[in-house]
């Protein structure tokens, strides 16, 4: 059986500026083998190079962050990491400052499946 729990947190700093637009066609290329088997007809809408970290912030990944219209996805290539949150199960979104002095960053709130 499934429910859902509510309260999981992420932390995603980015580490880089706005993208390029003429990267976006190769980046949707990468963002669709990565994470298409999510949903047929999958479209990136923008990315941005970050790292991901769960709520006890002891592990951190470094990679990716795609926005496509359904989802808020990461992945961290070298840690084989992969997290896809639908939009739909975002209960909360605030901006957050890394190290107690950038704000890079934002804090995402979303439902777990169980």
């Amino acid at each position: 059986m499934h429910g859902t729990s509510s309260g999981h947190a992420a932390l995603l700093s980015s580490t880089s500026h706005q993208p390029l637009k003429e990267d976006l066609p190769r980046m949707e290329k990468e963002f669709i083998a990565i994470f298409g088997d999510l949903q047929p007809n999958l479209r990136l809408l923008t990315y941005y190079s970050c790292d991901y970290h769960e709520n006890s912030g002891s592990v951190v990944y470094k990679g990716k962050m795609f926005i496509s219209e359904r989802y808020l996805c990461f992945y961290s290539a070298n840690k084989s990491f992969k997290k896809a949150i639908l939009f739909s199960d975002i209960m909360n979104v605030v901006k957050k400052n890394v190290a107690m002095v950038f704000a890079n960053a934002i804090g995402v709130t979303h439902l777990v499946v169980l």
